[in-house]
This record gives C-alpha cells, structure tokens and sequence, in this order.
C-alpha cells in the first residue's frame, strides 16, 4: 500500500492550498495510507478532501503524535463523519462536525442548515444578507446531485474566533466539470479550460 505523508505548512490560504496539493498530487482513487503523524495543525481545506478521500476508496490513515491533533479529528468526526444533525447540535458553538449529505437522506436538509447557521452565527447578517450567502451554498450542495452525479457530498464549517473568519468547505468526489461537457454536451475540454468555461457560463443543463 502506498503511504502519503501529510503536511501543515503554515496558516494561510497559500500554505493550505499546497498542502492540498502535495497530499492528492497523482492520486488516481488508488487504496493509500495517509500518515498524519507529524502534523501539528489541519485547515477544512485539507481535512474534508481527506475524510471524502478515505470513505470513498477506503483508504486508511495513521494517527497524529500530537495529542491535540488527534482530539480535534476525534472532535470533527474524522474520517466518517455524520449523515444527521444530533440532538446536542447546540453545543457546537465553534464548528460544525464532517458532514456527510446523502443523496436519498432526509435528514440532509438539516445539515445544510447548520452549515449555513455557522455562517450566520460569525457574521449576524440582515436578512438580506443571509439571503445572499445561504443561495450560492444551496447551489454549490445542489451541484453535487445534479451534475456531479455523486450520491454523497460532504462538508464541513469552522469558525476561528480570534481571526475573525469562518472556513467553510464542500467536497464531492462525482464526475468533474469536463466529464460533465463531454457526457452532456459531447465537449472535449480539459479540466483548467472547463473551469474556464464554467466561469464563462457555459452550462451542461439541458434547455426545455
């Protein structure tokens, strides 16, 4: 079994997104071993592509040294995540545990909704606002049914009180924006010119 080794390279977006990168560089759903040991510290951004990663190719991973580390995952429900919201939700004052939203669930709903929540609780937005930030959330869950194709999405809110900023991620591992041109619309693009294209508003959906 190939082993990977997990890295915490700093606090900002840039060192999370290298991370991000030197974990799933090559990996093509291969059965791997991530070993956290040696990290001190894990953004969302790397920990849900990991919790989806290992469910979904039932990967493993070995166990952070640092104590504090390894409560936290415990915390978040790493890997496995939840599929409800428990009764004690009121107590996550400070994150919303992985989230798994399962595509038949009916409890999927009140696990958006606690996602959204987080967002709300930070900012105290006006209705307005809450309007404008609970539409491209609903979108981007939505997404993950209908045209990535996936049955499971996942996601995952944390709230850092002393910077002042929430993360929020969302994660499916479905078919991707270029296999979704090519099996609706018979295009062939590669996956940076279908990101492109998607940004162009070039859309897969069938007109009626």
């Amino acid at each position: 079994m190939l082993f990977i080794e997990v890295y915490s390279e700093g606090s900002s977006l840039f060192d999370h997104l290298k991370s991000l990168y030197k974990t799933f560089r090559g990996l093509r759903n291969d059965k791997v071993c991530f070993d956290l040991r040696n990290v001190n510290w894990l953004s969302p951004l790397i920990v849900l592509p990991l919790s989806a990663y290992i469910a979904e190719t039932d990967s493993r991973y070995l166990h952070p040294i640092s104590n504090n580390v390894s409560s936290y995952l415990t915390t978040i429900a790493f890997p496995n995540g939840i599929n409800h919201v428990p009764s004690r939700s009121h107590q996550f004052r400070s994150y919303i545990p992985i989230g798994v939203l399962e595509r038949e669930n009916p409890e999927r709903e009140k696990l958006e909704s606690s996602f959204v929540n987080m967002v709300y609780k930070v900012l105290k937005p006006t209705v307005e606002i809450k309007n404008a930030i609970s539409y491209p959330v609903t979108e981007l869950v939505d997404n993950i049914f209908e045209h990535s194709k996936a049955n499971e999405g996942y996601v995952f809110a944390q709230h850092y009180a002393q910077k002042k900023f929430v993360d929020l991620c969302i994660v499916d591992r479905g078919r991707g924006i270029s296999a979704s041109y090519k099996e609706e619309k018979n295009l062939e693009f590669n996956d940076g010119e279908a990101i492109e294209k998607a940004l162009e508003g070039l859309s897969v959906k069938k007109r009626i």
